[in-house]
């Protein structure tokens, strides 16, 4: 849906990786809350796919998200490990951990 300036409503998250390293292959809504994000390979080795880097914009005030990392090359070892992804935001102005308790869980 379209918000009054003709950009998405608020809320409507746009996804963004047209920068420097970023990796963002696609990114599918599932539901009012998650989505699906697929990233892309490494330029060398389109099979190695442990990082990802892009930009979600155009959140509500409030508004909770839950994102699916589907094609993460060594999910159970990295986040058994105790890592974390690294976020920033206006309201957090400098990069750091996502806790543990909202973060990463493997299927």
């Amino acid at each position: 849906t379209r918000g009054a300036r003709g950009g998405p409503s608020k809320g409507n998250l746009v996804f963004d990786a047209s920068f420097e390293c970023g990796n963002l292959e696609e990114a599918v809504r599932v539901n009012s809350l998650e989505w699906d994000v697929s990233i892309r390979g490494d330029t060398l080795n389109p099979r190695f796919r442990v990082w990802f880097y892009f930009s979600v914009s155009n959140m509500g005030a409030g508004q909770r998200v839950l994102l699916h990392i589907t094609n993460s090359s060594k999910t159970k070892s990295l986040y058994r490990s105790g890592m974390t992804p690294v976020v920033k935001s206006e309201s957090r102005p400098l990069w750091e951990r996502i806790p543990d308790r909202h973060s990463y869980y493997y299927r």
